[in-house]
């Protein structure tokens, strides 16, 4: 980036600050791109399932978070998110895969599915909040790439988004 400044602040073909605006954008544009395309090709396992792409984006631009303007978040879930940094992601699911506890599991509902969750095909990405004792999970039983996600309710596990696209949008972060 600093290169690209100097070439922009030096030639002389930038005469005016809208030029250099303009050049910015576009150096701009173009570090953006190759970041898009540098985590397009970068695969994110844990516990052997592979993170959605636009998950891995969100952590990795720092977007998964509470949105700067969190209405539609407090909307879904009054008291806000917890969302996990891939240290804590990494942390957490070491010891999720091991989960045996049936209050942690829940039981399978076929008034309203899932019901339950396995640990060995779900990744814990974010929960309620200190003393909620209610994680988010993406759900991998149904699709490998497109997990869904679901949130521990009282006593069971309730589907929330069917993508992680659809979540993100829901509580506003795109």
């Amino acid at each position: 980036m600093r290169h690209w400044l100097t070439n922009i602040t030096t030639s002389s073909k930038y005469t005016t600050t809208a030029d250099v605006e303009r050049a910015l954008a576009a150096a701009s544009s173009k570090i953006e791109e190759r970041n898009s395309v540098a985590l397009r090709a970068l695969e994110v396992r844990i516990n052997g399932l592979l993170l959605p792409a636009k998950f891995v984006q969100l952590v990795v631009s720092g977007r998964w978070r509470t949105p700067s303007n969190p209405t539609r978040l407090h909307e879904k879930f009054p008291r806000g998110l917890n969302f996990y940094t891939f240290e804590c992601l990494l942390f957490e699911n070491a010891h999720w895969i091991q989960e045996r506890d049936p209050v942690w599991l829940g039981k399978p509902r076929a008034s309203s599915p899932p019901g339950d969750i396995d640990p060995g095909r779900s990744l814990i990405v974010a929960d309620l909040g200190v003393g909620k004792e209610q994680p988010i999970a993406l759900d991998y039983r149904k699709h490998d790439l497109l997990p869904s996600i679901l949130l521990l309710g009282e006593a069971d596990w309730i589907e929330i988004a069917p993508t992680i696209e659809d979540f993100v949008e829901q509580i506003g972060i795109l």
